[in-house]
């Protein structure tokens, strides 16, 4: 791992702790739109020169990174996981532009 990637593990492990802490937890759709908010959601999408898909261009390894904290958290199973991770892909790069723009998040 590059120090990078170990600073990426501490921001992540301290991320999903402050966040899983609230009481009482959010409900699945709340956590997802959490997720969105704060560029935990399509990590490996790309910046598509700047039209803004990827939320940290975060690389291969920082993307395992945070699935190994994700599972050592408390955090609830993702709703959207095969969504950012099968059909995003997919529009992203064979989509016309108005499927992404309905389907993807901003």
């Amino acid at each position: 791992f590059t120090e990078d990637d170990h600073t990426f593990r501490t921001h992540a492990r301290t991320w999903l702790d402050t966040h899983l802490a609230e009481t009482p937890a959010p409900t699945p759709r709340a956590w997802e739109r959490e997720l969105g908010q704060e560029g935990w959601i399509g990590l490996g999408w790309p910046e598509d020169g700047g039209a803004g898909y990827g939320n940290r261009t975060a690389t291969l390894t920082q993307q395992v990174v945070w699935a190994e904290e994700y599972a050592r958290s408390t955090a609830p199973t993702r709703m959207g996981h095969i969504g950012e991770n099968l059909l995003a892909p997919t529009l992203i790069t064979y989509g016309t532009e108005e499927q992404r723009r309905r389907h993807l998040p901003p």
